[in-house]
């Protein structure tokens, strides 16, 4: 029987050089403190969480519902936890001053114009292995270059932009 792991890292720069390798039952990420944790029920939350300008909002589902945050013109940094497996339409559509996206693990799909309109996006991070199912448009009116992604990535493209594979 698998064990559940949890490893802490003392800074978020030791965290970013390795990759998440977590076991298939965890739940979440939790960064707090520049101390990542991992692991089932870590903090005894549900996992299923966004950060939105490092404020943890715990949302009780593993989907991210349409319009979620959209319009948005505050926020300027978004991050997906481990256990969140899509991102539905227009989630963060119109966020105009979002800069930076991190997907701290598999997404299984991104619907149709999750990020569309995020003028300032500029640096997104997928940390999953696996190409996830996207609709049309999920990134456009953006001004990103090429998408982070792991080593390991299985794809060429990220909801159709080419990928950096430097994580």
């Amino acid at each position: 029987m698998a064990k559940n792991l949890m490893k802490i890292y003392k800074t978020q720069e030791e965290y970013d050089n390795e990759l998440c390798y977590i076991p298939s039952d965890t739940l979440s990420i939790v960064i707090e403190n520049n101390k990542v944790n991992y692991g089932v029920n870590v903090n005894e939350g549900s996992g299923y969480f966004v950060k939105l300008d490092g404020e943890k909002i715990d949302i009780g589902m593993n989907v991210i519902p349409s319009s979620y945050n959209s319009d948005n013109t505050v926020i300027h940094t978004v991050e997906i936890g481990c256990g969140i497996n899509k991102i539905s339409s227009s989630a963060f559509r119109n966020c105009t001053n979002l800069l930076n996206v991190t997907i701290l693990g598999d997404i299984h799909t991104i619907s149709s114009s999750a990020f569309r309109n995020c003028v300032n996006l500029n640096n997104v991070k997928y940390y999953g292995t696996t190409k996830p199912i996207y609709g049309n448009y999920v990134f456009y009116g953006n001004h990103i270059g090429n998408i982070q992604v792991t080593k390991d990535y299985e794809g060429d493209d990220f909801c159709g932009i080419a990928v950096d594979k430097v994580l």
